[in-house]
Order: C-alpha cells, then sequence, then structure tokens
C-alpha cells in the first residue's frame, strides 16, 4: 500500500510539473511577442498629436453667465478609411459629386495614373507626421453669454504631393462638420446620423464650376488656412445640447481631364465642444424638488 501511494504521488508531481512547464513556456511566447510588438510600435513612431507650450488637451471647461457649461472634445486622431462611407454621403449631399466633375474614391482604378487614395502619412520616427497644436481653448463672447473655441496646429512631417503626369495638384485642408442644428441655415441630414452634417467650406454647396469643397474653397486666396498650418474659430453659440465636432483631414485636389480628385491622407484630427447644463444648477435644481416632495409628504395635524 505504501509503495502504491509513493507512485500516485511521483505521477501527480510529474503531471504538475508539466503543466507548470507548459505555463512558463506560453508566458515566455506571450512575452516575447508582447515585447517584438512593443519595439515594432516605437521603431514605427505613428502619426501622433504633440501639445505645444501652455496647450492641454481637452482644454478646460468654462461657464458662462446664463448658465451653461462648453466642454471640449478631446483632439484625437481618426482613420479616414473608417470614415469614408460618411464622407461620400456629405460629399455628395453638398453636390460635390460625379455628375458635377468632384470623384472621391478609394477604388485605385477609377483614379487617375499615379494617383493613390488615401495618402499615407509618415509613421517612421523621428520623421513620423505629427499635429502638433499650439493653441486649443474655449472662451466666452464680450457678454458672457456664449461660447467660441479656437484651434491652432502645424502638420509637422506631411506626406509629400502626389506626383501625376499632367494634373495640377494643390494642399487643402477638408473639414467635415457635426453640429445639433442648421446653423445659418445650412447643413444636411445624413441617413443613419445623428444632427446636420456638411464639408467646412463656407456653406457653399456645388452650384457652379469654382465651387469647391475645401477648408480654403470659395473664398478669397490667403482668407483660410491651408496645410501645413490650420487655424478655426467657428463663431460663439449657447444653448443648452448645441454640440460642433470637426474632423479636420490633410487633403490634395488633383485637377485633370476637367475632373478634381478628392485625394485624402489616411489620418485626421477631431476636436469640437457641446455645451451642457452648468453642473451648480442642476444640483440646485435637484435639492429644490427633493424639499419639494418633502413638503408634500408633510400633512397638517388636525385637532380632534
Amino acid at each position: 500500500m505504501h509503495w502504491c501511494r509513493v507512485q500516485q504521488e511521483w505521477r501527480r508531481n510529474m503531471v504538475d510539473l508539466r503543466c507548470r512547464c507548459r505555463g512558463m513556456a506560453r508566458f515566455a511566447c506571450l512575452f516575447s511577442i508582447g515585447l517584438a510588438l512593443i519595439l515594432t510600435a516605437s521603431a514605427r513612431g505613428d502619426v501622433v498629436i504633440t501639445l505645444g507650450g501652455g496647450v492641454v488637451n481637452p482644454p478646460p471647461s468654462l461657464t458662462s453667465i446664463v448658465p451653461e457649461m462648453a466642454v471640449a472634445d478631446k483632439a484625437a486622431l481618426v482613420s479616414t478609411v473608417a470614415m469614408a462611407p460618411l464622407l461620400t454621403s456629405v460629399l455628395n449631399a453638398q453636390g460635390f459629386t460625379a455628375a458635377n466633375n468632384w470623384v472621391f474614391t478609394f477604388n485605385g482604378a477609377a483614379l487617375p495614373a499615379g494617383a493613390v487614395n488615401p495618402v499615407v502619412l509618415p509613421t517612421v520616427a523621428p520623421n513620423n507626421s505629427q499635429f502638433n497644436i499650439t493653441a486649443y481653448s474655449l472662451s466666452l463672447n464680450g457678454a458672457s453669454t456664449a461660447f467660441g473655441e479656437t484651434m491652432d496646429f502645424t502638420l509637422v512631417n506631411p506626406a509629400p504631393d502626389p506626383v501625376v503626369n499632367g494634373a495640377t495638384v494643390t494642399r487643402h485642408w477638408l473639414q467635415l462638420l457635426h453640429e445639433d442644428k442648421k446653423y445659418g441655415n445650412f447643413g444636411f441630414a445624413i441617413a443613419g446620423q445623428t444632427g446636420f452634417w456638411q464639408v467646412d467650406n463656407g456653406d457653399k454647396a456645388f452650384a457652379a464650376a469654382g465651387d469647391g469643397p475645401y477648408y480654403d474653397s470659395n473664398a478669397a486666396v490667403g482668407a483660410f488656412s491651408v496645410p501645413p498650418t490650420f487655424h478655426d474659430f467657428p463663431n460663439f453659440y449657447a444653448g443648452v445640447g448645441s454640440y460642433l465636432h470637426f474632423t479636420v483631414i490633410p487633403t490634395w485636389d488633383v485637377a485633370i481631364g476637367g475632373k478634381d480628385y478628392v485625394i485624402v491622407s489616411d489620418v485626421g484630427m477631431t476636436w469640437g465642444f457641446q455645451i451642457v447644463p452648468e453642473p451648480s444648477s442642476m444640483i440646485s435644481a435637484g435639492i429644490g424638488i427633493v424639499m419639494l416632495a418633502g413638503l408634500a409628504r408633510v400633512r397638517p395635524r388636525v385637532a380632534a
């Protein structure tokens, strides 16, 4: 009996040892893979957001005398490939369609020879593309009743311009704008999306040759930013529930054969803000409701 117990104990120990060895092997494998991924990511660098001196992302919230509070979005990078269907829908709604000689597509067969869409921004450090934000802040109008927002950045290490024989290639920003309502009575409802949308080009739908979808389109030369620098201060807004969300994308216009091809980078940057109730006013309202509810429960005592 004693010898049997020894054999059983030995078998259990061997099984336990094999399990421990397998576990250590799996851990070593996973550790090696993780380390390789970390080293690869460090070597790639990737497209990043960097902040200039004193810039905070997101910037601090701000309160008006109404009182209302503006809460800024955290600026973030976004894939233009992922948002291509939405961008296509907005361009089409605003009239920048193939029928009007504006072409936005990731189908290489529909592009002129030499053009690629999207253009991949550099990712290898130290020459990787950087959205270097030099100003990002909320502000109040003179009466302290409405909110504005400033965004300034420079695209450091942009991608080279596309080379297409016989084409005129120009740099632009393509900025997608998402709002809670039609400000200036302009914007488009997009199926499956909330609010209203437009490409930010001065509230201009295509009407004739010369109209463009870009941030600097439909304005005097030099009036609005072109890459690599960007500046925007939309306006002043008020009202709980109001929001403006932007996606700004490095873009090239490739004009050839009577058509304009909208060529975008593979990465853009989102920013913006929304207006919400000022917290202390909500707390005061909540306390008032509780007090009223408590008073309603107190019944006067009637003398016998």
